[in-house]
């Protein structure tokens, strides 16, 4: 099959995955956001009212633009768009590798469950993902440029792509700092005692990411004037650091990328990737200056950014999305191995063959998943509530519930009146949802004070699973 034959039946199959994906409604994490434009816009202050790590400025701009009462599909129509760039830039990438290194990389990201879920919903990852890729590409075509008008360029554009990045998510600034050791890596001189030839290495960052700095300047200004005008930047919540969290964070994303079922511990996926990468750095490494880089490249991204998370002990490291620089490397390392295991011949060839066909089918599992149940559940649990007609429904958490009730009340023209739950001596809910895991929570909740007291029973669990959405239980008030 030609390859661009090949390269348009993946990326059509990727159009497929993510506009499929994109069915259901929105989940909390994605209506935060017209949440967060209802309030700046009531106070005027649109541009420095965002002040919070919910915010993905692009992302947030375009469902301004597109409406809170646009289609979900609409309001994830840039995050697929961008989802399939994605995965012609992936193919990009590997292009001097050879066409089985493009047609694996461009595969890996079309069918890979971690990239259709972040291209299919309405936040920023899906730009993260795609400004990684191209900074990275910008970065070696920077280290790799000889006239100095097309390092100049390549520069701006390098620029360019990681403001765009942080503009959607803040998290790239993690992969900023991976580009920039990996710039002083491929610029290191030969021998490590030499400072006059370090303080070259850091003028040639300084150089390469001039650019950069320059436009990542007047957003760094937004910030400050918004935490400033919001009296602080808020964190919609924080959990401490825990090597479990690592683990199941860094762990967790790299199998949901391997395939793993979900039975598989996520320490499993860890000893798989180093696997893999010591392959890559000795198997696959071809001595040649663009294998070093490449070599480097994986051991910066792959084990230099999560050491330097895990060291620093940051919150909410449990997170797998706060991993994506790291896991887009770890596609390219996969679609590497591949693309050498193709030039060994029959056996090894055969070997990899069914290697990446076992982590299409262990994705797609996934995706079929994700097909079937959708990513959340909250629009079948206010429809639930709203079943016995006009009622009133409170929650054990009003910052988080709040939200959700109230715009599916508005989005679906259901008869729900949401009640905090300081009033609910006063107004008597009939209803108790909770987003708190159902194995935490018992069958029964008792609500109020000493002198009200309020029984509500569950009556339903919807269980949460994957990388988005949230678990629900449904509790009705004891007669």
């Amino acid at each position: 099959m030609p390859l661009g034959a090949a390269a348009a039946a993946i990326l059509i199959v990727a159009l497929i995955l993510r506009i499929l994906g994109a069915r259901g409604e929105l989940w909390l994490d994605e209506l935060w956001s017209l949440k967060l434009i209802d309030e700046v816009v009531a106070r005027h202050d649109l541009f420095w009212g965002l002040a919070v790590d919910n915010n993905h400025y692009l992302n947030t701009l375009y469902l301004y633009l597109v409406g809170a009462d646009a289609p979900a599909l609409v309001q994830r129509a840039l995050s697929i768009l961008l989802g399939c760039i994605t995965v012609l830039v992936a193919g990009i990438a590997m292009r001097r590798e050879g066409m089985a290194a493009m047609l694996s990389a461009m595969g890996l990201f079309a069918v890979a469950y971690p990239m259709v879920n972040y291209g299919s919903e309405a936040r920023g990852y899906a730009g993260l993902i795609l400004a990684t890729l191209a900074g990275l590409l910008l970065t070696e075509a920077v280290a790799t440029a000889q006239p100095s008008d097309r390092r100049r360029r390549a520069t701006i554009a390098l620029g360019a792509a990681n403001a765009i990045g942080v503009l959607f998510q803040p998290v790239m600034l993690s992969g900023i700092v991976g580009m920039m050791g990996w710039t002083a890596w491929i610029n290191r001189p030969a021998d490590p005692t030499d400072w006059r030839g370090l303080r070259t290495t850091l003028a040639t960052i300084g150089d390469r990411f001039s650019w950069t700095v320059r436009l990542l300047l007047p957003f760094a200004a937004i910030i400050a004037f918004s935490v400033l005008h919001a009296d602080g930047y808020r964190i919609a919540g924080s959990a401490p650091f825990t090597a479990a969290g690592f683990v199941a964070g860094y762990g967790g994303l790299l199998r949901l990328l391997l395939g793993l079922p979900e039975a598989a511990p996520d320490w499993t996926a860890l000893c798989i990737a180093a696997v893999a990468l010591a392959l890559a750095c000795t198997l696959a490494h071809d001595g040649t200056r663009r294998g070093q880089h490449r070599r480097s490249l994986y051991l910066i991204f792959i084990v230099g950014l999560p050491a330097a998370m895990f060291v620093a002990r940051l919150p909410n490291i449990y997170f797998p999305r706060y991993y994506l620089a790291s896991g887009t490397v770890f596609l390219l390392l996969l679609a590497d191995l591949f693309a050498w295991s193709w030039r060994r011949g029959s056996a090894t060839r055969a070997l990899a063959v069914v290697t990446i066909l076992a982590i299409a089918a262990g994705n797609m599992a996934e995706n079929a998943h994700l097909l079937r149940d959708g990513r959340d559940q909250s629009a079948a649990v206010m429809r639930l509530v709203a079943s016995a007609g006009p009622t009133l429904v409170t929650s054990d958490q009003d910052a988080r519930d709040t939200p959700v009730v109230e715009f599916f009340a508005r989005r679906l023209s259901l008869p729900v009146t949401y009640v905090k739950s300081s009033e609910i001596c006063s107004r008597k809910p009939q209803w108790l949802v909770s987003s708190w895991s159902p194995a935490e929570l018992g069958d029964t909740m008792e609500t109020g004070d000493a002198g009200c007291r309020h029984v509500f029973h569950r009556v339903a669990a919807f269980p949460q699973w994957g990388l988005s959405g949230l678990p629900w239980s449904v509790y009705r008030a004891a007669p």
